[in-house]
């Protein structure tokens, strides 16, 4: 297959739902779609934890890269356990006293309990108007969080850790 199995797995499924489609609109005869049942790659398990070390390199370097909002980012993602998604869309107006009141979550509308460490991040930032994005650049896009992600493993020496 291929040494990227994930990259091979979603072409197949967007080729097997092209083909689909072409049957749907009579280009193909029905059921003869060849991409319908080829085995997928294989993919490795992707679980990764940081040790005691690697987390202390990790907030010592969130210190020394010089992006702010991203650190404190990283660090609310880490004492919420929030999806990535989530806090790159955060607005002011999800922000409560006590908790984080996420409307547009992968799994629906939920509530996410902030501890004092996550209060504490909150709180030294610069609170915008409800319907401004907490995490934005200096344009008020959302933090293009994959680019610096990938930028900070570099700087942080953690080439191999991944968010999720």
């Amino acid at each position: 297959m291929s040494d990227r199995p994930g990259s091979c797995n979603r072409q197949t499924a967007n080729l097997a739902a092209v083909l689909k489609y072409a049957e749907t609109l009579g280009h193909r005869k029905r059921g003869s779609n060849p991409a319908k049942g080829l085995q997928r790659g294989r993919r490795p398990k992707m679980t990764r934890y940081l040790n005691a070390t690697e987390y202390r390199r990790l907030e010592l370097r969130l210190g020394e890269f010089g992006n702010e909002k991203f650190a404190a980012m990283i660090r609310l993602y880490i004492h919420t356990g929030a999806r990535k998604g989530e806090l790159v869309k955060l607005a002011w107006k999800d922000v409560s006293a006590r908790h984080l009141d996420l409307r547009d979550s992968k799994t629906g509308p939920k509530p996410i309990l902030l501890s004092d460490a996550a209060l504490r991040i909150l709180s030294n930032l610069d609170r915008g108007q409800p319907n401004d994005l907490v995490f934005r650049s200096e344009s008020g896009e959302p933090l293009d969080l994959a680019k610096i992600w990938n930028q900070f493993r570099a700087f942080a020496g953690l080439p191999d850790v991944r968010l999720h």
